[in-house]
């Protein structure tokens, strides 16, 4: 595991920034821990830390959802692009594109606008969080996204990564019959409310379909699809989504531990028996419910 964090820092992808995607780069942020300072915290979000025992004991202690950020710095949209650029995160044209024109801030609760161009996890309901931006980018563009793709997402959220996928998919200046589709499904019936409310609001709502249910056993009704993502973390890759991904298509999900870290993983479908798998990266999510999910 160590040996894993010191290949990882060494990575030219992050430019001697923090080589760990599932925490903030852009921005010094602070996360709250059981009887534990936030001092002590970001040493392991800087990897001054890599004693195994030590970080497991840490992170597991994190509250996801009770996230603090440096209230001292302010945040645009145009920084946070033009970061993602320069480290290499955000590369393709469209990726770029999507990414600048959808508005996170009307994605995020109304106590953390001020924030919401920050590139941190941000808290929304029942523990659950909206991704970094950089994390959003850095899964559209393992996606490989093209226009007419048909797409699911596990985990829904507020709506806000499924509606930069339909930006890239189904952009609104071509014809509706060469549009994609983004089909979307959140277990938390909050957050289904939370995300048709603002996918409606900003026009989306033809575009992406938003469904209640056990995310971990895909969306049938609709399958097969071109790309698959799942934005929660997974112990192993739930068979029905691999059976639901057209041959030719991907999927990028993060699998691993709930209370540690997990791998940010790239799946190609060569036929219905043969899939190449992937490690991309390190990345920390919340986890995947369901029955293919963690059961506490």
């Amino acid at each position: 595991m160590a040996e894993w964090f010191r290949r990882r820092a060494a990575d030219p992808l992050y430019r001697g920034s923090n080589p760990f995607p599932g925490f903030n780069r852009f921005c010094i942020i602070q996360l709250k821990c059981d009887g534990l300072s936030s001092r002590l915290l970001n040493l392991i979000v800087n990897f001054k830390i890599l004693n195994l025992y030590i970080v497991k004991f840490l992170l597991s202690r994190v509250a996801l959802n009770t996230m603090y950020i440096n209230t001292n710095s302010s945040y645009t949209k145009e920084e946070v692009i033009k970061r993602l650029i320069e480290e290499g995160i955000l590369k393709s044209p469209h990726v770029i594109r999507a990414m600048t024109k959808v508005p996170r801030e009307q994605f995020v609760l109304q106590e953390y606008r001020k924030y919401a161009w920050a590139d941190t996890p941000l808290p929304t309901f029942k523990g659950q969080t909206i991704s970094a931006i950089h994390m959003v980018a850095w899964m559209n563009e393992l996606l490989d996204l093209k226009v007419g793709h048909k797409v699911l997402e596990i985990g829904t959220g507020s709506g806000y990564h499924a509606a930069t996928i339909a930006e890239i998919v189904a952009p609104e200046d071509i014809p509706n019959d060469l549009r994609g589709h983004v089909y979307t499904v959140e277990i938390i019936k909050e957050l289904v409310e939370l995300a048709k409310q603002n996918l409606s609001r900003l026009n989306y709502s033809t575009r992406v379909t938003v469904i209640h249910g056990d995310g971990s056993l895909g969306y049938p009704e609709a399958a097969p699809y071109d790309r698959i993502l799942v934005t929660a973390a997974a112990p192993q890759i739930p068979p029905p989504l691999l059976s639901q991904l057209k041959i030719g298509g991907k999927m990028v999900i993060p699998l691993g531990s709930w209370s540690l870290y997990q791998e940010l993983t790239l799946i190609e479908k060569r036929s219905n028996n043969d899939f190449k798998i992937k490690s991309v990266g390190g990345c920390v999510f919340v986890p995947l419910k369901g029955i293919y999910g963690f059961k506490n």
